[in-house]
């Protein structure tokens, strides 16, 4: 029998057309950029949020200015205050002694010791007798005035501070002696060997 010699040998037959070779590998086909934008959705509001408010709070008061100055923001000093507990039963004269040490009523800190004996004056309250106003002692009632020494610093644009309490002048301390607590007025804060600063 004769043989089709115009029969391709299998290494001479067609190749398989392109991307249908078993063996071959799919190519990728390269990402197209649409130029569309991701969309900003609540979950990045809440971080930009929370971002600019830690970066206020690390930045905020003395921390801000340390940032941008190479001294110390704060000065030590030793000041003495005075605070007054007006309208206070008058055994409270007696309950309270030079050298006493003096404590923060809420925060338990130590805010200085008694450094002067108390200073007691008759409370005065104002009556009104025949259409006329007058003052009158409150009988039984007192304002005491207390000065304590204390250690402090001094930071530039807040004043003074006793560990963590600012001091102002006007300003309510919540104090506690060995035998008495309560609110009293500061009235007056004069840093050691220096003039007063407040009112007297």
């Amino acid at each position: 029998m004769a043989q089709d010699n115009n029969k391709a040998p299998k290494s001479a037959q067609q190749p398989f057309a392109e991307g249908t070779d078993p063996k071959s590998k799919p190519r990728r086909r390269p990402a197209r950029h649409t130029g569309e934008r991701r969309a900003i959705n609540a979950f990045d509001i809440v971080v930009v949020v929370l971002l600019v408010a830690v970066i206020a709070v690390v930045m905020s008061g003395t921390q801000l200015r340390t940032l941008f100055r190479l001294e110390p923001d704060s000065t030590p000093c030793t000041v003495e205050y005075m605070v007054m507990f007006s309208d206070v039963d008058e055994d409270f004269a007696y309950r309270v002694a030079n050298g006493d040490g003096v404590y923060h009523t809420v925060s338990k800190a130590a805010m200085g010791t008694v450094c002067a004996d108390p200073e007691v004056q008759a409370h005065r309250v104002v009556i009104y007798a025949n259409g006329e106003a007058a003052m009158q002692d409150k009988p039984g009632s007192v304002d005491v005035v207390i000065t304590v020494r204390a250690s402090a610093e001094y930071i530039k644009g807040e004043g003074y501070v006793v560990g963590t309490t600012p001091l102002r002048v006007g300003s309510n301390l919540s104090l506690r002696f060995p035998g008495y607590s309560g609110v009293g007025s500061c009235i007056n804060i004069s840093e050691a060997a220096s003039s007063a600063v407040g009112a007297n």
